[in-house]
């Protein structure tokens, strides 16, 4: 494990980290358990109080994750969307019958 950094800083890879580990459904203490480290690790580096990870360390947090690095990078840089802004992009595109048929999903979703 890398060295405790003095600062607090949330570095954009850390933000993206918790962004991906989030995405992909998982609690601190799932991922934690699943990368072989403390839930305490993975909370400390989401937060800034621990050095996000690089190299190959970095390329197991990704697989986990269900990421490649080039999805990682772009969302590091901003470029990457969630899931969230890319539906709230497209439906204004669509027929309004098609609107109406995404709205009726989206209720059934929250009912169920």
């Amino acid at each position: 494990m890398s060295k405790r950094s003095e600062q607090v800083i949330v570095t954009s890879e850390a933000r993206a980290l918790r962004e991906l580990r989030k995405r992909s459904g998982m609690s601190m203490r799932l991922a934690g358990e699943k990368l072989g480290y403390s839930s305490s690790y993975i909370s400390q580096i989401e937060n800034g109080r621990e050095n996000v990870p690089k190299g190959k360390r970095l390329d197991k947090f990704l697989e986990v994750y269900a990421v490649n690095r080039t999805s990682f990078t772009k969302l590091v840089n901003g470029d990457l969307k969630t899931d969230l802004e890319l539906i709230l992009e497209l439906v204004p595109k669509l027929e309004m019958n098609s609107q109406k048929v995404v709205r009726t999903l989206v209720e059934q979703l929250l009912t169920s």
